[in-house]
């Protein structure tokens, strides 16, 4: 008789679930506070490490449902997530009414959104660079005070650090100074391109120290290294005809990838794009084509 086994996964990896407040934001979809008991029930069923339920005290629904899940749901697996923003310019964290909601929540986790584009905190915010840090050490601080645990979620955090590096730099240690356990980078906008990624995230990895949750940070560095990448060609037009799809690209006989399209460019000629290995080098290939 065959058994299955689970395998039980380690605090080093979590599904943190937006459902509740991302995909509760979609054209046409109204969650009650019953279906959002509901689906909680269900991805806590499903084994999800963190389940965000909302943005208590901005949104009176969220309010109605954190209060509720704190007397109906009994979590065998997930933790809820209380999500909102920092405390004000120039106004104390505890006397903070958004922030207050977050604490007051019932939530042993709260994510904090923050402005890590420095452009986004002196024109959005109409603060200084320096308030938007005290902004995140004071949140980050009271809340540790009341037993929660923090996740910082840098807004925009790719376009600010390509135009000033060293304030996302900054602003991540702020908060892991503070006591925030986790440092979401976003990409806000959904622009930033792989290899972008790539280079921002051991450049982080590099620039912070090492400070708590310095693996959560740096990690991001996987997502930008692809095991391929996309070439242009520029064809010397010995070939009878264009190659085809999928005719082989090599290197010193070695076949490095293969052609995804090619054509007759008015100004270049014969050109084709081609996906080959990262690690290949740039410089003269060969392109064996289906026709010999």
């Amino acid at each position: 008789m065959e058994q299955t086994s689970y395998l039980m996964i380690s605090d080093n990896f979590h599904i943190y679930d937006t459902t509740l407040r991302d995909g509760a934001q979609q054209e046409g979809l109204n969650l009650s506070v019953h279906d959002k008991l509901t689906i909680a029930r269900h991805l806590d069923d499903l084994g999800v490490g963190f389940i965000e339920g909302g943005w208590p005290g901005a949104n009176p629904k969220d309010t109605e449902f954190f209060a509720l899940a704190k007397k109906e749901l009994k979590l065998k697996n997930a933790q809820f997530v209380a999500f909102g923003a920092t405390r004000r310019p120039n106004v104390k964290a505890a006397d903070d009414v958004l922030l207050g909601a977050l604490r007051d929540s019932g939530a042993p986790v709260v994510t904090l959104v923050a402005k890590s584009f420095d452009r986004h905190v002196e024109l959005a915010l109409k603060t200084t660079l320096e308030e938007n840090l005290e902004m995140i050490r004071d949140s980050i601080t009271h809340l540790r005070s009341e037993g929660q645990r923090v996740f910082l979620d840098a807004e925009h955090f790719f376009d600010g650090y390509k135009h000033d590096s060293d304030y996302g730099v900054e602003l991540l240690k702020a908060a892991f100074a503070a006591g925030a356990s986790v440092g979401v980078l976003c990409d806000t906008n959904g622009g930033t391109l792989p290899h972008e990624v790539g280079w921002i995230g051991p450049g982080v990895h590099l620039a912070k120290g090492c400070y708590r949750g310095q693996e959560a940070v740096a990690r991001v560095h996987n997502l930008g290294q692809p095991p391929r990448r996309l070439v242009l060609l520029h064809l010397d037009g010995s070939g009878e005809s264009l190659p085809a799809h999928g005719d082989p690209v090599a290197v010193d006989g070695a076949d490095i990838g293969w052609v995804g399209s090619a054509a007759w460019h008015y100004e270049l000629g014969p050109i084709a794009t081609a996906v080959v290995k990262r690690s290949a080098s740039d410089g003269p290939a060969v392109v064996r084509t289906s026709g010999g």
